[in-house]
């Protein structure tokens, strides 16, 4: 690994900051929704709500003292393996959340290439590399559903400690096709427990314990599915 880029062999590939390496794993992700609409219009809003992805960067400790960060992938349903072998290759997790109706400090192993986390060391020494640094509530935490809201979403990226802001330090996202921005983070962040609807209506909450970082600015990578709403 190298100690410049924030990504094992990142420096080396010309991509110091892992920019590329995100905008892979998004362009992926985009191919794998457009791949869910049967016609252009009337199944596209239906097609897109039945999975939903939060890419995004997080620190895992190896040892005492080492931290990698890792691209991981949540998604709210299994996906098929054809796209799980290509973000496999790219070196991005890949980590299913089970359905909503579950306990949210579950989350189900997909068949095709998921984990658990029960807040089991062993289990995420296992599946990442080395525990969750310090982090175990934000990771145990996790749940996505095609309802994106304020409980499930604050689990991901608000309900935790200041200390383990850092570890969840960086996510990418597009809103309607473009990169989300500090501005939409900074209007989103607006007082604290504040919630409030983005520009593609889904809630957003506790996004003021989060610190957003990176050559992006940070973000969020949400589902059209609340563009129903408008």
């Amino acid at each position: 690994m190298s100690s410049l880029g924030l990504f094992p062999g990142g420096a080396q590939h010309g991509d110091l900051f892992g920019v590329q390496r995100v905008r892979d794993a998004l362009s992926l992700v985009d191919e794998y929704m457009s791949e869910q609409v049967d016609r252009p219009t009337g199944t596209e809003y239906r097609a897109r709500s039945n999975v939903t992805f939060l890419v995004t960067e997080m620190q895992v400790k190896t040892g005492k003292s080492t931290v990698v960060p890792r691209i991981v992938v949540f998604a709210n349903q299994k996906i098929s393996q054809k796209f799980v072998d290509k973000f496999t290759e790219m070196d991005v997790k890949v980590f299913h959340s089970g359905y909503a109706s579950k306990s949210p400090d579950k989350i189900d192993h997909a068949e095709s290439g998921g984990a658990k986390f029960l807040g089991d060391t062993e289990r995420q020494t296992e599946e990442l590399g080395g525990p969750v640094a310090g982090v175990r509530s934000a990771v145990t935490n996790v749940r996505v559903c095609s309802t994106i809201c304020a409980q499930n979403l604050g689990r991901i990226l608000g309900n935790t400690s200041k200390s383990a802001t850092k570890t969840l330090y960086k996510s990418y996202g597009t809103i309607r096709g473009r990169v989300i921005t500090q501005r939409d983070i900074q209007t989103w962040r607006t007082g604290r427990g504040y919630r409030s609807v983005s520009t593609t209506g889904a809630i957003i909450d506790g996004i003021d314990e989060v610190e957003f970082t990176g050559p992006f600015g940070g973000g969020i990578y949400l589902p059209d599915e609340a563009e129903e709403a408008e």
